[in-house]
């Protein structure tokens, strides 16, 4: 069995995750899977209706780039019912994330939705830098 990517972190009013990667781009590429793993559980089959996207985001720094990206992610979800199944490629630096996703489709028919979550917060974000790699917490508004 292989090492989880991600947990819960405990706290009180919202939903707090925590999330490693072995370098920063697998880091952000986790982060993007835990998201859709506590939005939605869907039966795996043929009908998937995936299609690819490509993002570009800038910010000031790491942390804000990881709200910012998992902002975006959840804006999809939001708008389209849409989450990522995938990272297939993804380009980073201290600034700019470039990747693209490859994004389900929730039907109700296949999946099961897990938690509301109505935002990314900055509240106690954080990535620091381990012996394996790095590790990440943010905290989302359900």
């Amino acid at each position: 069995m292989s090492k989880p990517y991600y947990g819960l972190l405990d706290h009180t009013a919202d939903l707090g995750i925590w999330v490693e990667g072995r370098d920063l781009p697998d880091l952000f590429v986790n982060a993007a899977l835990a998201l859709s793993e506590l939005l939605v559980e869907c039966r795996s089959d043929d009908s998937c209706r995936c299609l690819d996207r490509h993002l570009s985001i800038e910010e000031a720094d790491l942390e804000t780039l990881l709200v910012g990206w998992l902002r975006e992610l959840l804006y999809i979800w939001s708008i389209e019912g849409r989450y990522a199944t995938c990272v297939s490629s993804i380009d980073l630096t201290e600034f700019r994330l470039t990747a693209t996703i490859e994004l389900g489709y929730y039907d109700v028919m296949r999946c099961e939705l897990l938690h509301d979550i109505k935002a990314v917060t900055y509240h106690q974000v954080e990535i620091n830098r381990t012996e394996n790699g790095y590790r990440a917490q943010v905290i989302f508004d359900v």
